[in-house]
């Protein structure tokens, strides 16, 4: 199995404003699997954590972000707000900080990389550990985003405790575990990350409904199939001029 994992391919989402699908905010880099029973991410890596090869995969998911979309995207200016790579990483990667296999490869284009700290991993690790090795993300010129709110280890705690930029609302997860009370649990998500001083995401929008509670809850940054299904990123950059 540990052939298979050296077959993966990372695609692109678009992250954009709700106002303006063409005002991009961000590119997620999603890993995808070789085609057969691996191809889903889930199944992908967490073959990856059974056969111990998890965090050399994170590292090399991290140098084809490096090498084939973040020299792709314009520099961050002083009001950064151009669009940036959002980079999926586990805890243990962000603890072994920029001096890590990842950050060694990302550490060029500190300015174009937003970590996305997934909600796996060991609950062991202290969050006072993972707040030291933020910082030393951070000083590098990194951004942090926590995807998932709500999801495996990433609660109100990991927002507190990190102070991200951004963090994601996950539409698909409100589905399951409010689905007759999206509009106000998702306006009061929304609120609470605004007050933490984080801009949020909605992440998972499939349809112009959703698009509109999005709109309703004062989400100004959206991610979904009904914005742009994730694409190749040759595709995606094909003739495209970013600011």
């Amino acid at each position: 199995m540990l052939a298979a994992l050296d077959g993966f391919q990372v695609v692109i989402q678009p992250i954009v404003h709700l106002r303006d699908f063409n005002h991009l905010a961000g590119l997620e880099c999603l890993v995808r699997g070789p085609a057969g029973p691996l191809e889903h991410p889930d199944q992908f890596l967490g073959e990856a954590r059974r056969c111990r090869a998890f965090m050399a995969v994170e590292a090399a998911i991290c140098r084809t972000v490096a090498a084939r979309v973040a020299p792709r995207l314009p520099l961050n200016g002083a009001n950064g707000d151009a669009p940036s790579a959002f980079v999926n990483v586990s805890r243990e990667t962000l603890l072994a900080g920029p001096d890590g296999a990842a950050g060694r490869s990302l550490l060029p284009f500190a300015d174009r990389v937003t970590l996305e700290l997934t909600g796996d991993g060991p609950a062991t690790i202290p969050c006072t550990a993972l707040q030291e090795a933020w910082s030393r993300w951070r000083w590098s010129g990194f951004r942090l985003s926590i995807d998932d709110l709500g999801e495996g280890h990433n609660g109100l705690a990991a927002v507190v405790g990190l102070e991200p930029d951004y963090v994601k609302l996950d539409l698909g997860q409100l589905r399951r575990v409010a689905p007759f009370r999206l509009p106000g649990v998702l306006r009061s998500l929304a609120d609470c990350v605004k007050e933490l001083g984080a801009v949020p995401i909605a992440e998972k929008v499939e349809s112009s409904e959703e698009l509109e509670l999005v709109e309703a809850a004062g989400v100004g940054l959206v991610q979904g199939f009904h914005i742009a299904l994730p694409q190749d990123f040759d595709t995606f950059f094909a003739g495209r001029a970013l600011p």
